[in-house]
């Protein structure tokens, strides 16, 4: 059961009893702000990690030429598919002429066939069931995918090339996960459990024994051979491994490069795989297949790359198809799912925004130092009522955010209006920084902020928020210089705003520090705050490094042109 806050207060210990009345004091003022401040900084700091949470598949195709050094990529990849959702699983027609993939729409798999004279994609099954992992059996004219049946069993089912005349192929054997067929008859499965297994089944006797444990999701057939490649983890490394479906015999082809990659062959049994957004090949005699020598046991050779598509902005390779002719390889590849509506301009799935937010809180946070303002607050409020001294702080902490606000929208116009270019600004203020950080780093109060004449005037005063606490001793040079220099480097509205919570924000942080002073005092003791001011000197010479480096480069690009 809830208590209401005054009741809170008056069972409170002593030791928080203050920071607590405090609290109530300014709730009505001091609430909406943190929870807004620091709230939309952790939405906006989350947004690109939703974006990238979800990520969609396309499939892609791309041109191969034999060359004397084995097979190159030739020419930009061909979308297949485009679209917001998962389309993966390719396998070429035997002829050549046609692909068949997975398209999965809302919460329906269905089988689609891509012509690829004409470019056009049809869909395949219409049953209520999904299905995946469309594949030609060979020496048929159907092809086989996994169904996920209305009880959720999966099991292997075929159907004729227009989608029609669904059968099932094999009763008993399930939840099958992936196939790969290496005779008309003898297909070999991924069969879900832990640990996955590989089994090798007859489709006229309905049987399947088990051959291998702890395999990955990537079976093909081997080209001029009745046997199948799988991969599989073997003491702790990953293998590509062949089984001979007439002998039963495995062995080890070559490690991968990467756990449970996709791998896949062409027809002189050249073996491909992919790493990241790179093609490497094995060359045929090493691979040992189409009929080259290849024994039981690990076979030599080398990955060796053949071609790079991020230039094509394609990222995160995975499943790999080759044509009958070996002329053609499918690819598929993730990409972010679609930007929110709202979210135009927000970069996604690569974490800029969360570490630019980071930047901003950081080197605010730093170069304000509340910890540092602390004790020249406690000085200069001694003779302060407890609310004259939580007013005071409330606006010295306003008066710094309106400074900081008005230099964050007009600091860039100010430089422009002077001739003054952003990136000179960095290199003066990332030197400022540094000698600011120097000084902290001393455990001293840096001049830039006040001085030991200004303090000794300000205790003479009767009301000492706006000067010197709110300038310069929270909003100083040093807090000016980097929010000036934060939004030159700002790019979009996106980031913008991100300046303007994380302004609020660390002033928020500020008012609490402020507020707490003689727990803080008490707590700490002038020795802990040494320890602190000088952590932040450090973070605040380290930005002021890198604000002279973001400079120097832009100069350099320049000059050269």
């Amino acid at each position: 059961m809830k208590r209401p806050l005054h009741r809170v207060l008056r069972t409170a210990p002593s030791a928080v009893a203050p920071a607590l009345a405090a609290f109530r004091f300014l709730a009505p003022v001091v609430v909406p702000a943190p929870v807004l401040a620091l709230g939309g900084l952790a939405l906006l700091a989350a947004l690109p990690t939703v974006a990238r949470a979800q990520t969609d598949t396309d499939i892609f195709l791309v041109t191969m030429e034999r060359t004397g050094a084995g097979v190159a990529l030739v020419g930009a990849p061909v979308a297949v598919t485009d679209r917001a959702g998962y389309d993966n699983q390719p396998a070429f027609l035997p002829d050549g002429s046609a692909l068949l993939y997975t398209s999965l729409r809302g919460d329906q798999a269905d089988s689609y066939r891509y012509d690829l004279s004409s470019g056009q994609a049809t869909r395949l099954t219409r049953s209520p069931e999904s299905e995946y992992s469309p594949t030609p059996i060979p020496g048929r004219d159907r092809f086989s995918a996994v169904r996920v049946e209305a009880d959720s069993a999966q099991r292997l089912w075929s159907f004729a090339y227009d989608g029609g005349d669904p059968r099932l192929v094999l009763e008993t054997v399930e939840p099958v996960g992936y196939h790969a067929w290496a005779t008309p008859e003898r297909v070999a499965l991924f069969v879900l459990g832990d640990p996955p297994t590989l089994r090798l089944a007859d489709t006229g006797t309905g049987k399947a024994e088990v051959v291998a444990e702890g395999i990955g999701r990537s079976l093909q057939p081997v080209p001029g051979r009745t046997a199948v490649s799988f991969t599989q983890e073997l003491d702790g490394v990953w293998w590509i491994r062949e089984l001979d479906v007439a002998s039963g015999a495995l062995r080890r082809i070559v490690r991968m490069l990467g756990p449970d990659e996709y791998h896949a062959w062409l027809p002189d049994g050249t073996l491909l795989t992919a790493h990241g957004s790179r093609i490497y090949q094995l060359d045929a005699g090493a691979a040992g297949g189409a009929g080259a020598a290849g024994a039981a046991g690990q076979a030599a050779g080398e990955w060796r790359q053949v071609a790079d598509l991020s230039r094509f902005g394609l990222e995160a390779v995975s499943r790999l198809a080759v044509s009958p002719d070996g002329s053609r390889l499918a690819v598929v590849v993730e990409r972010p799912a679609p930007e929110p509506a709202g979210t135009a301009g927000l970069p996604t799935g690569d974490g800029s925004l969360v570490a630019f937010a980071s930047v901003v809180f950081g080197s605010l946070l730093a170069m304000i130092n509340p910890l540092g303002a602390l004790t020249i607050f406690v000085g200069l409020t001694a003779g302060y009522s407890a609310r004259h001294r939580r007013l005071t702080a409330l606006w010295a902490c306003v008066t710094a955010a309106a400074i900081l606000l008005v230099f964050a929208i007009f600091g860039t116009a100010i430089l422009r209006f002077f001739g003054i270019t952003t990136y000179a600004f960095r290199i003066a203020g990332g030197i400022l920084f540094f000698a600011i950080g120097w000084d902290m780093l001393q455990a001293r109060r840096s001049r830039s902020k006040t001085t030991p004449e200004e303090e000794e005037e300000s205790a003479s005063r009767h009301e000492v928020a706006v000067v010197p606490l709110g300038m310069p001793t929270l909003a100083g040079p040093g807090a000016i210089t980097t929010v000036i220099a934060l939004m030159g480097q700002a790019e979009g509205a996106v980031e913008t705003g991100v300046i303007y919570v994380g302004i609020a924000a660390v002033l928020v942080t500020s008012l609490l520090v402020l507020l707490a002073a003689p727990l803080i005092l008490r707590f700490l003791g002038q020795i802990g705050i040494n320890v602190v001011t000088r952590l932040m000197g450090l973070l605040v010479m380290v930005v002021g490094v890198q604000f002279v480096l973001d400079g120097l480069r832009t100069v350099v690009l320049e000059i050269l042109g």
